[in-house]
């Protein structure tokens, strides 16, 4: 059997490292959630991860990165600042382990808006490793009750549309990526902007007066760990290992999620949570490799081919 390219294996520890991450934006929004507004923590995370990230490519010097970024992320910025707010509008109304396992149910649209067919022996294994990730986030969230006539579990609900449409927008656009850092630092900056537009109208008086140092810590390391980095991550994993199979590692956030509720909130975890974060990870796990033998086989393939038009292109000649 041969093994895991190094592209490969890179992309499968961006990913993971990318839902580590950004697992811990859900707690710390929940925090921010105490004392500002949805739309209020959202923007002031993307400004903050933008002017970080703009910061620390000045100090680089690869400013230049930038302005082949700007068009490309207008949309992408558009999709990651409705989909960051819609979780935090979500928070407001269910648990942080609901919004977990409905926003995560995007990994099931992935694979619908690209070329997928579910009649095919792929499809169907997509389809059984899709039911166990989500069976996996289930139990990590101790089968937490589900209920669409609650605001809260709707929006999140939502969230996993906007989250589908946020990721292929990304796959469409990553011929033109040449720095996911730059690309991610622009679609922060869209977003912010979008969002500063709509707080201009929906805001009144100063949003910051009832301000905390826990909820500016809790903002600022939402834009630095599970924005900055951790989106940068999830953008360079999915031009390694593609949409479909970087849509299941990133399940991975709902156990790390629930990790960091357990260091933050002291909360415990079940062997039920236990067994599930293992369902998830292996579920991804198997479905990467099984996605990794598909593109070494078609791979072979195209050499086939390739070979067998020399060698006719060969005997024509002579």
């Amino acid at each position: 059997m041969q093994k895991l390219t190094q592209e490969q294996k890179s992309g499968t520890r961006d990913a993971l490292l990318s839902s580590a991450v950004y697992g811990f934006g859900f707690i710390a929004t929940k925090i921010a959630l105490d004392v500002w507004s949805p739309m209020t923590v959202t923007f002031t995370r993307l400004f903050i991860a933008a002017l970080a990230g703009f910061v620390l490519m000045t100090a680089t010097k690869k400013t230049s990165d930038l302005k082949s970024h700007w068009i490309v992320a207008i949309v992408p910025g558009l999709f990651f600042a409705i989909e960051l707010f819609t979780i935090a509008l979500a928070l407001l109304t269910t648990s942080v382990s609901n919004g977990a396992f409905i926003a995560n149910t995007y990994v099931v649209l992935v694979p619908f808006f690209i070329a997928f067919n579910p009649f095919s022996m792929d499809g169907l294994r997509h389809i059984l490793f899709i039911a166990l990730a989500l069976l996996g986030v289930a139990m990590a969230s101790e089968f937490a009750t589900v209920s669409l006539t609650n605001t809260g579990d709707f929006l999140c609900l939502l969230t996993s549309v906007v989250t589908a449409g946020h990721i292929i927008a990304v796959q469409r656009s990553e011929k033109l990526i040449t720095s996911p850092m730059a690309f991610n630092v622009c679609q922060c900056t869209w977003g912010a902007l979008f969002l500063g537009a709509g707080m201009f109208f929906v805001e009144s008086g100063n949003p910051y007066t009832d301000s905390t140092l826990i909820v500016w810590l809790s903002v600022v390391s939402a834009a630095l760990l599970s924005t900055l980095l951790a989106i940068t991550l999830q953008v360079r994993a999915q031009m390694r290992i593609g949409a479909s199979a970087a849509s299941l590692l990133f399940l991975m956030d709902a156990p790390f999620a629930t990790l960091f509720g357990m260091l933050i909130f002291q909360e415990r975890l079940s062997f039920l949570q236990i067994l599930g974060a293992g369902v998830i990870l292996g579920t991804s796990l198997g479905q990467f490799y099984f996605d990794w033998k598909i593109t070494k086989i078609n791979s072979k393939k195209e050499q086939d081919t390739t070979k067998e038009n020399l060698k006719k292109d060969i005997d024509n000649v002579a």
